[in-house]
């Protein structure tokens, strides 16, 4: 193989990073706003599910608080389902062009498919810090232990 054609495969790879950054950014950016069948709430999601606006509509003074606060939970629902159903089908988009690259590498014989595939991982957005969980702090009552083969074959400590 020439250098030309590694000069070659890596401009493609360029370029799908940057498709794949754009993707991400897009997904980022996605929002969905429903408006609920009583025409007393809109609401505005985010991607993310960050519930961006809740507007009430005149109507929604008639309404009583369980009816109102119902109908607020509903729509809040239906938007996020539309987001998300947008962010599927961008996102589909974006895997076929993935599958694409990877299955053209491997056409090649030349194995970058799990390159590729851990580039896309990578450029997953990091989580909020909402959605950050601190990891389990627990005491290892057995550490520092050696194992000790018991009758059977069975190891413990």
């Amino acid at each position: 193989m020439t250098d030309d054609f590694f000069a070659s495969m890596a401009e493609d790879l360029k370029a799908q990073a940057a498709t794949f950054q754009t993707v991400r950014a897009e997904l980022e950016a996605m929002t969905a706003e429903v408006r609920s069948p009583d025409q007393a709430v809109t609401v505005c999601v985010a991607g993310d599910g960050t519930v961006r606006r809740v507007t009430l509509h005149p109507i929604s003074r008639h309404l009583e608080p369980e009816a109102l606060g119902s109908s607020i939970a509903l729509t809040t629902n239906r938007a996020l389902e539309h987001v998300q159903e947008k962010m599927h089908r961008r996102l589909s988009a974006a895997q076929e062009a993935r599958r694409r690259v990877t299955a053209g590498l491997n056409r090649d014989d030349i194995r970058l498919g799990d390159a590729i595939d851990e580039f896309v991982a990578a450029s997953e957005r990091p989580p909020s810090p909402a959605e950050r969980v601190a990891p389990a702090q627990r005491g290892d009552r057995y550490a520092g232990r050696p194992l000790e083969e018991r009758p059977g074959g069975f190891l413990s400590r």
